[in-house]
């Protein structure tokens, strides 16, 4: 009988959204088998790594989803058809349009290795990004130290990536894994969605989060019960990610630069990705006076909401020293929102959000391993996110000595 493990990646879902009210399966559950109770992840939006390479973001190279490369950007052959299509985009200044032009790309160019949606990336400027994380060459696919390649056979239909289309809903691929748990994998990746899109939408402490607890609870427990009551039931481990923060301010960063833009003549040579929660700024020149006239600019109309970092800091706080991330970041403060970004429009309402510095509790995600044979072990101290990769490894290595 071959041994199975079941990681059920439930995305925002915060340490303390365990509780005997919100999740009582959870909560149960863990009582009597292997728990850690807060996890820190790393500093940006790669948790993934952290979790199937067991890599921080210093070693791993990867802190936001996408990076400045034009090299292995799947759209740089295509910069002018791009840099055309962005004018029309600005002539028309047409929601529909760009809605419609980026879903036809996306159908075109979706079958080529690291092709990413545009979200609301500006079509002149596709062609200089690229994944980073998902990328052709992320680790989680290559790396010899990843769970993919531990593993015998990796059964990737419900899991998730920024380079492919998640499939169905929670349940349905909760359900996927019951109806192939008696194939020949031995580990089943699977992504949990409900709790991130409640945070974004109505806030991390928002009573459609606590309805939104209780429904996945009840839907784990099913689950749970009918891979138990197998031949063979595998190992289940839960994991929240990350936590979220409440949004308390919204700050326009992009009104601002296109006012120097404009009014100063400056910002001639530059490029920037906006995340929900850092502003990023590559600069072709380093012009000295147009770096300054950017921070000076953030720093005095944004005072308090964030910093300005530059690359020789960036190992300061975590951040990879790479030219992928930028000459300078601005990074806002816990809770403060840059809206619009590259992914979100301003007019949509954003009330929850993560991806900050993680230094205070709402960050922490959690772990529970269960199954027949877990010993009860409780980790109640925070502990790096990476620390559940090494006893899913030992699992997966010992599962592979037994399946021969």
């Amino acid at each position: 009988m071959e041994k199975k493990l079941v990681l059920v990646l439930l995305d925002a879902c915060r340490t303390d959204y365990i509780s005997e009210q919100n999740t009582p399966f959870l909560y149960k559950l863990k009582e009597d088998n292997r728990y850690y109770k807060s996890l820190i992840p790393g500093f940006g939006f790669c948790e993934r790594t952290e979790i199937l390479v067991g890599k921080k973001p210093l070693d791993s190279g990867y802190f936001t989803a996408f990076g400045r490369s034009v090299e292995e950007s799947p759209y740089n052959k295509l910069r002018i058809p791009f840099e055309i299509l962005g004018k029309i985009e600005t002539f028309f200044s047409s929601v529909f349009f760009s809605k419609l032009i980026r879903r036809i790309i996306w159908e075109i160019m979706k079958n080529k290795n690291g092709t990413y949606y545009p979200f609301r990336i500006p079509l002149k400027k596709l062609s200089n990004f690229s994944l980073t994380e998902d990328g052709p060459l992320n680790l989680i696919n290559t790396s010899q130290d990843s769970l993919y390649k531990i593993a015998s056979r990796v059964f990737k239909e419900a899991s998730t990536s920024l380079d492919s289309k998640l499939s169905g809903s929670d349940e349905d691929r909760l359900n996927l894994i019951v109806e192939k748990i008696n194939e020949s994998y031995d580990f089943y990746p699977t992504y949990v969605s409900t709790l991130d899109a409640i945070g974004h939408n109505e806030g991390p402490n928002s009573r459609a989060i606590q309805n939104g607890l209780k429904e996945i609870d009840a839907k784990l427990k099913v689950f749970y019960n009918k891979l138990q009551i197998m031949k063979n039931p595998p190992v289940v481990v839960f994991c929240g990610d990350h936590g979220m923060s409440q949004i308390t301010y919204v700050m326009n960063i992009e009104r601002e630069i296109f006012r120097i833009f404009k009014d100063k003549s400056l910002l001639n040579h530059f490029d920037m990705f906006l995340d929900s929660t850092m502003a990023r700024f590559w600069f072709d020149k380093q012009i000295f006076n147009e770096i300054k006239k950017l921070k000076d600019l953030l720093e005095s109309k944004f005072k308090d909401k964030g910093f300005f970092l530059f690359q020789n800091q960036y190992k300061d706080y975590g951040i990879p020293e790479s030219n992928l991330y930028g000459d300078c970041i601005w990074i806002c403060n816990d809770g403060v929102l840059i809206s619009p970004d590259y992914f979100s429009p301003a007019n949509k309402k954003i009330n929850g959000m993560h991806g900050y510095q993680p230094l205070s509790p709402q960050h922490y995600g959690f772990a529970i391993f269960a199954g027949h044979n877990i010993q009860r072990k409780h980790f109640n101290k925070p502990m790096p996110l990476i620390s559940i990769y090494k006893d899913i490894k030992n699992f997966l290595l010992d599962f592979k000595d037994v399946n021969k």
